[in-house]
């Protein structure tokens, strides 16, 4: 089974660059590490002009508060927003997941 993603410093962009930060609605669920992943998340790197990114797609049968989970598995995508276009810098992933803590 793979690993839950949890805090931000477990999820890099496609540059193998580590987020600085994450925007999430999930208060319940934390493992050691930090709180684990939604799919709704907003995730943040570092750099001008900035690059952000969302979850495509999270855990098949877990879910927290109705919404899946992030897990080592998981696929996102990162944008580099320079207005007025917003371009795809490549995919997202979960570069460490939390080996305590499992899911699917």
């Amino acid at each position: 089974m793979p690993g839950l993603q949890a805090g931000f410093q477990s999820v890099s962009d496609a540059a193998g660059t580590p987020a600085v930060a994450i925007v999430s609605a999930n208060t319940r669920v934390q493992t050691s590490t930090g709180f684990v992943g939604l799919v709704t998340d907003i995730v943040q790197f570092p750099g001008a002009p900035s690059t952000v990114g969302n979850w495509v797609a999270g855990a098949t049968r877990m879910t927290i508060n109705g919404i899946p989970a992030i897990n080592a598995s998981a696929s996102g995508i990162a944008y580099l927003i320079a207005p007025p276009v917003v371009t795809s810098t490549g995919p997202m992933r979960v570069a460490i997941p939390d080996p305590r803590a499992q899911g699917v």
